[in-house]
């Protein structure tokens, strides 16, 4: 397949936008036809010609979001397909931007749960109180800011204890043994 075109380095480089906006973030009013209209519209080439275009483009960049590509990988796939310099240039230039913006989206996106984004504590110690069971006794207040897979936040708030803290160390630890001890065996 080739990337053969008529289009100035400024059509393809809104061509390769609109596509990645279409394909990759799903803004249905990126249609063929609108693309037509707005990319095309100076262009010589056929309606078919015009599909096989967007078609490759799109598995190219199917290719680089899922090999996770640097501008590099993509130029010299790029050169592979005979496509020109203007339009590596153009292409690279736009996947430099948008690649990791795209990484970042399939990531939250393929979350099941929600992510930490945040986390903040400090240590309260309560001087005196008739309700309070560790009077001059420090307890951690954590703050921990988390979002889901769809985007809404939640504050979750909680105190702990010197042993609760000292129970979460020991699993973490634990939790980092585990993870060491399968990257090392790869």
């Amino acid at each position: 397949m080739s990337l053969a075109n008529d289009l100035d380095k400024k059509y393809f480089t809104a061509l390769v936008n609109g596509l990645i906006q279409r394909r990759i973030y799903k803004q249905a009013d990126i249609t063929p036809e609108f693309l037509k209209t707005q990319i095309f519209a100076q262009s010589s080439m056929q309606d078919d010609k015009i599909q096989e275009l967007c078609d490759e483009i799109e598995k190219i960049l199917t290719s680089a979001v899922y090999n996770n590509w640097d501008p590099q990988q993509l130029v010299s796939h790029l050169s592979q397909l005979s496509a020109s310099n203007d339009h590596c240039e153009a292409f690279a230039k736009v996947w430099r931007n948008e690649q990791p913006k795209i990484h970042d989206r399939l990531v939250l996106q393929s979350g099941w749960c929600s992510r930490l984004i945040d986390c903040s504590w400090r240590i309260n110690v309560t001087q005196s109180s008739k309700l309070h069971q560790y009077v001059n006794q420090p307890m951690a207040l954590l703050q921990l800011n988390t979002q889901d897979t769809m985007g809404a936040k939640k504050l979750v708030q909680f105190e702990m204890s010197r042993d609760s803290v000292q129970d979460v160390l020991s699993q973490l630890k634990h939790i980092q043994q585990q993870i060491d001890r399968h990257s090392s065996s790869q």
